[in-house]
């Protein structure tokens, strides 16, 4: 179809991408966790032992921050919730975030001029396709292109996942995405639990049953 690129160059760009995961997930705790809440993880941080203090050994992290990560995600296992927002999807409706509550949501931020974006799409179209028979939904939110240009794109690539429109890209600013793709994990009750920039394969051996895996922990 001519708009693969090579492998070399997807693993170049999607290790220059991982690293500014931490970065971003970084924004997103700040934006959302009360500063409360640092100040009490951080007091949990040390004991005092005799005169000085001592740095604990960082907690084990749980089963669903576990699965999370098994999946290529940085895990989050501070309170964040999802934003909500409202955008066009390609039909031309308003469609909101909340309209997926109680499923587990990959919220997939993306461009048809980014090829990591389009190198991973036919691999997020396999995933939707593997989980149909669970509460999962792929999210994808084109940044700032017109409809024109994301529904051939979509046709081009049959793609049947929701794809929803961020014309001016406070939306994609309110995520904090810095870099494309960005890919945010969102649990049945609204908290994000997952967060990772750049290209991942998502339709790997294994990879369906690691989302059941999560999708029911996070239940």
């Amino acid at each position: 179809m001519g708009r693969r690129i090579s492998s070399v160059v997807v693993v170049l760009l999607g290790a220059l991408a991982g690293v500014a995961t931490v970065v971003v997930v970084s924004m997103v705790l700040y934006q959302h966790v009360a500063e409360p809440a640092a100040k009490r993880v951080a007091a949990e941080g040390a004991t005092v032992e005799g005169d000085g203090a001592r740095a604990q050994e960082p907690p084990e992290y749980d089963s669903l921050a576990t699965a999370v990560q098994e999946l290529g995600f940085h895990a989050l296992r501070d309170e964040v919730v999802a934003e909500e927002f409202e955008l066009d999807n390609l039909d031309g409706e308003r469609e909101a975030l909340s309209s997926y509550s109680g499923q587990l949501v990959l919220l997939n931020f993306w461009a048809t001029w980014c090829p990591p974006c389009v190198e991973e799409m036919p691999s997020l179209q396999n995933l939707h396709d593997g989980l149909k028979d669970v509460a999962f939904s792929v999210v994808a939110v084109n940044v700032q292109e017109d409809r024109e240009t994301v529904n051939e794109f979509v046709e081009d690539l049959e793609l049947s996942f929701p794809v929803l429109l961020d014309h001016d890209g406070r939306t994609t600013r309110r995520y904090a995405v810095r870099g494309m793709p960005t890919s945010y994990l969102i649990a049945p009750d609204g908290r994000v639990i997952g967060a990772k920039i750049g290209f991942h394969i998502w339709d790997a051996p294994g990879y369906a049953d690691g989302f059941r895996t999560v999708l029911e922990l996070s239940s």
